[in-house]
């Protein structure tokens, strides 16, 4: 999952800061479908790109670089979560920031810390 500045923060936008969110999925043939019945994903993410779809998964960066060009973000603006080192690394080196999800409560405390900051810039 990575997020990207563009809805009001929990602040309630007071900054004038905001942040979305994007499902980028490295998925199979029929994902999209058989996560929405299930995981209504559509209703969590603002936007999902499954890799079977434009044929590029992660780590390639060329998916990091698709999703900046369909966000109309820059790589520093964005934040990864994902649980796969290779897939933080080539995030790291596209200038992502990158988590790595090792369990919840850590995820969390991160992804807070970097809204924070995001909300502050």
């Amino acid at each position: 999952m990575a997020f990207w500045k563009s809805r009001p923060i929990q602040d309630g936008g007071k900054n004038g800061k905001s942040v979305s969110s994007l499902a980028l999925s490295n998925s199979f043939l029929g994902a999209r479908s058989k996560e929405q019945e299930r995981y209504h994903f559509d209703e969590l993410a603002d936007l999902i790109i499954y890799s079977h779809e434009v044929g590029i998964k992660k780590p390639d960066r060329r998916i990091f670089a698709l999703a900046c060009q369909r966000l109309g973000v820059r790589p520093e603006e964005m934040v990864l979560l994902d649980d796969f080192e290779p897939n933080v690394a080539a995030a790291q080196e596209f200038s992502i920031q990158a988590i790595l999800f090792r369990e919840t409560s850590q995820a969390i405390a991160e992804l807070r810390a970097w809204l924070q900051s995001a909300a502050v810039e």
